[in-house]
């Protein structure tokens, strides 16, 4: 379903529902900001905030960065910078609002103002195909944008990576996130984000994982440590279990069912029951398509 929102209620109460309900995946693009003087919406993005303490959303926010440098939208998002993925992209202007089942694209900023004073527009998408290509545009503006990392998380990445040489190879387990036109950006297990020449990896698929031996090479940048897989060798994809039926498909808890089992199943996501892990294939008892891991993979992972 395409629909047309001509006002402004329509479209905030639009963007409160798409960030309430979403299960797996939220994503939010707004060059303006504001959190304090918007309560309802501060509220909806806390509640799904806390869901995400169990880490069973991937929260990914996209802001604009101030020719000033005084960015006060990332001065809102500062206390959540440990809990979601927070991107900074020069002369951002699109605003898109996002979960696994409904897209938004509209006019209206996340920002008190827009909601009250302005006379905004907005265009919401259903249908499946048309939902993941507004993801691919969020994608590319990731890969255009800069990671945000708090302090805290700075210390930690640097510890982290201190300990790994220059000089040997590691096993790396990573997901590809985006690729550009020079680099692939990858999603570490650990939850840090680096960055490989397209021409020393080619053919690595978006959002598939993978595993590799690497030498990393790592910067320090204002937003945290640059690290490249200077070297890399022996790639192969990580495959995982459909949590229904156990066949072997790509490695991917934001998606662990074969095509058939979730086109079965698709009525009841989000509370879809499953019969095995989708990482170790054992069968557990509690596996859902919200939480396909047993709690061995889930912490290993």
């Amino acid at each position: 379903m395409v629909k047309v929102i001509t006002e402004t209620d329509g479209v905030t109460a639009e963007i409160l529902s798409i960030i309430k309900r979403a299960r797996k995946e939220l994503m939010i693009v707004s060059p303006y900001i504001q959190l304090d003087g918007w309560p309802r919406l501060n509220d909806a993005l806390k509640y799904v905030l806390n869901d995400n303490e169990k880490n069973e959303i991937e929260i990914t926010i996209i802001t604009r960065n101030q020719p000033n440098g005084n960015n006060k939208s990332l001065d809102e998002l500062s206390p959540y910078l440990d809990r979601c993925r927070v991107y900074v992209v020069d002369d951002l202007h699109s605003k898109v609002y996002y979960n696994e089942t409904t897209a938004l694209v509209t006019s209206m900023n996340m920002y008190q103002h827009s909601a009250e004073k302005n006379h905004e527009i907005g265009v919401l998408f259903e249908e499946r195909d048309k939902v993941l290509d507004v993801r691919e545009h969020i994608k590319y503006l990731m890969s255009a944008g800069q990671k945000t990392v708090s302090e805290k998380k700075k210390n930690l990445e640097e510890t982290t990576l201190a300990k790994n040489s220059k000089e040997q190879f590691s096993i790396q387990k990573f997901m590809v996130l985006s690729k550009g036109n020079k680099w692939i950006k990858v999603e570490t297990d650990e939850g840090y984000e680096n960055k490989i020449l397209i021409a020393n990896a080619p053919g690595l698929k978006d959002g598939s994982w993978y595993e590799a031996e690497v030498i990393k090479n790592w910067n320090r940048t204002k937003y945290g440590l640059d690290v490249e897989y200077t070297q890399i060798k022996n790639i192969r994809k990580i495959q995982g279990n459909c949590i229904i039926c156990g066949e072997e498909i790509e490695l991917d808890p934001t998606h662990p069912m074969c095509k058939p089992c979730y086109f079965k199943n698709k009525k009841y996501r989000g509370s879809i029951f499953g019969k095995q892990c989708h990482i170790c294939g054992t069968k557990q008892s509690g596996i859902t398509d919200s939480k396909p891991l047993c709690k061995d993979c889930y912490y290993a992972f």
